[in-house]
């Protein structure tokens, strides 16, 4: 076994890097012993194909080593420092990465409690290939090798391994331009999830294999007839296209197997670019190209730096045929993608176009930004798994600056993701939109070649109604991160107020809070890192004020052993009124709530003494207590509210027919009446409605507000205020 990785790595490694190789295969070898894999193979099969793989990929010394001993830390009793004293650091940060990777399961569901823990893992190693990308090297050659054997395992590991390739692994080996593999990967997880499909398309391709090869091969003496004629070097092959590729074509464009022409493709390896194009040109001239189906990644590479030109003509007998136009080293990079990088670059100058190698630095890495972004993305661990898949999976779409800086965005994307991609404040700037020199909405789709500009103001803020059209799943994390910060500001300022207030009821100093003896106690019954945090809680509704505010008395009431708990508000000498409100002092007064913020038992108040109309009260946060010139007067709500109040609330959602109805209902079912409630549209497919409700207090609205925020299409419930 260790014959053919020498064999194989003999043209680009040296002497001593394949003695080294022999070295760690020896020690492989003795660590496994007599283990068997469920094949009933020696063990050291599988670690000998992960290192065979990798050096069809022109990888290094390190790397196969590292391949061969990926599994001795997992399934052997050989600890960290021997590797490391035997062959070194570098190895050994490889083979413990690769480890970390394998213990890591990646699920396509939304994310459970356990699974956010493995997101959170799964977003480190991530952040370690970009460091290393040579860890990700060795685990995609492991889970291929691994797949190629999948038939020896359980339906439904087999099924489990299956989906988890497809969801990330090929997508990945995608990204890392790793096209040899993620073919593969790609027909090997077909096959075991959907082996119905995939024994059907096999079954078609193999019925009329004969005659197509034949049709193909003639193309190709065609093509080359053509080379020669124009004096151009290059050679010219077939290409079959791979099963998975055809099925997902047949899916995507809803046709039959018959209406697929194109099973297989012709592929021109020529030595310059110039000598790519030039050779377009007389395809073109020889046979019909079909509009549309014409791309140039030459000009304008994948992000994953794939290059080529890629056109379908109408062939002889009217048949279409897909043609790849690329360089000797483009076609490296297609097959190998970054490996490609790894050890060699130069291309030879001579007849046979083939690569010089030479050694290169690993400082490529630091090119695959999208790798790094991935693992340092701020959202959430259930949304990080969304977004792992699908930036991985999104077809790509290619625009640029005015400048001619290229980005790349998932198909559909609009400004507002370009915006974003570009960097988040301008995302968050963003006002408007150019697309080649006019301006166009936000909720435009951007198209392959667009010169996007994007148009920014100090003063602007993100959308809401961006939720309905952004495409990119990371846009929609910034845009509910910066809503969402916004909202827990409010729920900060609302939870201090009802705080305060409840502590009043029980005669304690607002600024008792403050106190880190009565503080600390209070975060950890309730699990809070910090006060705000505390406030927040108490302003989402997620705790109650007055259970906090009897916290902090019986806290209080231990530390000064005379404290008696205060009687209620209520048994202090006044007199009741309409509003609910007793004042210091006054005994009758004429008291009346304002009609701007609407207070509630359970906020923070302040009186006004108006003349001629009583005394006013308002929120203590009320936007108007500021410009008030009337006398201040202290007042206190009822220890047991006794009335209802009428409460302002606003619903945003994303309109369909019955939502409005859904919202009146959630209202109904928790028995609260509606003083008045109207809906508009806003625009884009949004809606807003505002309703005038009667509570007993300020918990009862938070409660309120809370369901409502629990309905389908409904993506924020708030309370209206001055």
């Amino acid at each position: 076994m260790l014959g053919k990785i020498l064999e194989k790595t003999k043209d680009y490694l040296s002497p001593a890097d394949r003695h080294q190789i022999a070295q760690v295969h020896a020690f492989a070898e003795m660590a496994h012993g007599e283990q068997k894999r469920l094949s009933g193979e020696p063990y050291m099969v599988h670690p000998v194909e992960v290192a065979l793989i990798l050096a069809e990929l022109k990888q290094d010394a390190d790397t196969i080593c590292a391949a061969l001993l990926h599994d001795v830390l997992e399934d052997t009793k050989t600890p960290d420092e021997e590797i490391k004293r035997t062959f070194g650091a570098k190895i050994l940060f490889l083979v413990k990465g690769v480890t970390k990777l394998t213990e890591l399961k990646i699920s396509s569901s939304r994310a459970t409690p356990k699974e956010e823990m493995h997101a959170e893992n799964t977003r480190k190693m991530f952040l370690a290939m970009a460091k290393d990308i040579r860890i990700v090297f060795i685990k995609l050659a492991d889970r291929l090798h691994n797949m190629r054997t999948l038939e020896y395992l359980p339906r439904a590991k087999q099924i489990e391994n299956a989906r988890e390739t497809m969801d990330i692994f090929a997508p990945l080996a995608h990204r890392l331009g790793l096209g040899l593999i993620k073919w593969e990967l790609e027909d090997l997880s077909f096959r075991y999830l959907d082996p119905d499909n995939f024994w059907m398309v096999r079954e078609k391709v193999t019925e009329k294999r004969r005659e197509r090869e034949s049709y193909i091969k003639d193309f190709i003496e065609k093509v080359k007839g053509i080379l020669k004629e124009h004096n151009i070097h290059g050679e010219v092959s077939g290409r079959a296209k791979h099963f998975y590729s055809i099925f997902r074509k047949m899916q995507t464009q809803h046709l039959e197997f018959e209406q697929i022409y194109d099973l297989s493709a012709v592929r021109a390896l020529v030595d310059t670019q110039h000598d790519c194009y030039g050779l377009l040109g007389l395809i073109h001239a020889r046979w019909k190209p079909i509009p549309g189906k014409i791309k140039d990644y030459i000009a304008m590479p994948k992000e994953n730096n794939y290059r080529s030109l890629h056109t379908t003509v109408i062939g002889p007998e009217g048949k279409q045929v897909e043609i790849q136009i690329r360089t000797f080293e483009m076609h490296s990079q297609a097959e190998y993608g970054i490996a490609s990088h790894w050890l060699y670059k130069q291309i030879d100058k001579t007849r046979t176009g083939r690569q010089k190698l030479k050694q290169k630095d690993l400082s490529y890495i630091g090119k695959m930004t999208w790798l790094r972004k991935l693992a340092e993305d701020k959202s959430d661990n259930s949304e990080f798994l969304d977004t792992l898949k699908t930036d991985m999976i999104f077809d790509e779409v290619y625009v640029s600056t005015p400048k001619g800086d290229i980005y790349s965005l998932c198909q559909g994307a609009t400004p507002v993701d370009f915006a974003y991609q570009v960097h988040t404040e301008i995302g968050n700037r963003c006002i408007g939109a150019k697309v080649n020199n006019k301006i166009v909405p936000l909720e435009s789709e951007l198209h392959n070649g667009d010169v996007v500009e994007i148009l920014t103001s100090k003063t602007a803020r993100p959308n809401s109604d961006w939720l309905s059209f952004a495409q990119s799943p990371r846009t929609k994390t910034k845009i509910k991160s910066w809503i969402a910060k916004q909202n827990k500001q409010q729920h900060l300022n609302a939870g201090r107020e009802m705080l305060e207030a409840a502590l009043q009821e029980f005669l304690l100093e607002p600024a008792l809070v403050g106190n880190e003896k009565y503080l600390a106690p209070i975060l950890k019954r309730y699990a809070f890192h910090t006060l705000d945090d505390l406030y927040t809680a108490i302003g989402h509704g997620d705790v109650a004020s007055r259970a906090v505010a009897r916290t902090f008395w019986e806290n209080y009431k231990e530390k000064h052993k005379q404290a008696e708990e205060p009687k209620p508000i209520l048994e202090k000498p006044r007199k009741s009124n309409s509003a609910g409100v007793v004042v210091d002092g006054v005994d009758t007064v004429l008291i009346r709530l304002a009609n701007c913020c609407h207070p509630l038992p359970g906020d923070a108040i302040t009186g006004f003494v108006t003349m001629g109309y009583g005394i006013t009260v308002h929120r203590a946060s009320c936007k108007n207590v500021s410009r008030l010139k009337e006398r201040k007067i202290a007042v206190f709500w009822h220890n047991t509210p006794q009335h209802t109040y009428p409460a302002a609330l606003e619903v945003a959602g994303f309109d369909r027919v019955g939502i409005f109805k859904d919202i009146l209902n959630v209202i109904a079912d928790t028995a609260i009446n509606v003083q008045e409630a109207t809906a508009r549209k806003t625009g884009r497919g949004e809606f807003k409605s505002r309703i005038i409700v009667d509570v007993r207090d300020l918990n009862q609205l938070l409660h309120l507000l809370g369901s409502l925020k629990k309905i389908k299409d409904v993506y924020d419930a708030y309370r209206l205020s001055a």
